[in-house]
């Protein structure tokens, strides 16, 4: 994937490139999240946009959830079952993702917080062999943003990653994670792009 730079709405993605085993941060502003479902469509190939050339498969990995139905106010679907459902793995293979997360197969998904879901949806994409895999950890606690950055790491060497990092506060400041060991852009709005590269043009 190679960015030469590109507008989503409001927002301006600036440069960038990277390759198999690799993953990059996309840091996202508040403002973005009018802009999702946008940023990932263009980033996922399912939209082209001038300035993005996207050369793979890229999967968007989302947290496991029961289909929403009211059949499923009375029943909802285990993990093993979520899996079995979503993905063509083999009991075996569901087993061991369960074993390996210390998941009930027995449970609920409903019963379960957003971390152990995270977890799942990332198995799910995995399973599907793309070349890279869009994820987020909105909504997770620090613990939870660990568990999942170690589960994309592991998996790095066979699938590249691209990490949407959404804004959080901590102790009254605006913070974002990063994946460690490897480069992260800011997504800024594109008034603030064209100011600073006004700013930055030679004077003729």
């Amino acid at each position: 994937m190679e960015s030469a730079g590109f507008d989503i709405g409001s927002l301006y993605f600036p440069a960038f490139q990277f390759h198999g085993g690799e993953a990059i941060t996309i840091l996202l502003p508040n403002q973005a999240h009018k802009d999702q479902q946008q940023i990932v469509q263009c980033l996922t190939g399912h939209r082209m946009i001038s300035g993005l050339s996207v050369r793979a498969r890229v999967l968007l990995a989302t947290p496991a959830s029961p289909p929403f139905s009211w059949r499923n106010w009375f029943r909802s679907p285990t993990p093993f079952d979520w899996l079995q459902k979503n993905t063509r793995l083999a009991n075996e293979q569901i087993r061991g993702i369960l074993t390996k997360y210390g998941l009930d197969g027995n449970l609920p998904l409903n019963g379960y917080a957003g971390t152990p879901r995270a977890l799942l949806g990332l198995e799910a994409a995995y399973a599907e062999g793309p070349d890279i895999i869009l994820f987020s950890t909105d909504g997770l606690d620090a613990l939870g943003r660990q568990k999942v950055f170690q589960t994309v790491m592991e998996n790095l060497p066979k699938c590249a990653a691209i990490y949407l990092a959404w804004p959080y506060h901590y102790q009254g400041e605006e913070r974002h994670d990063v994946l460690p060991g490897f480069s992260s852009v800011s997504v800024t709005s594109t008034t603030q792009s064209r100011a600073f590269q006004k700013s930055v043009s030679p004077t003729p």
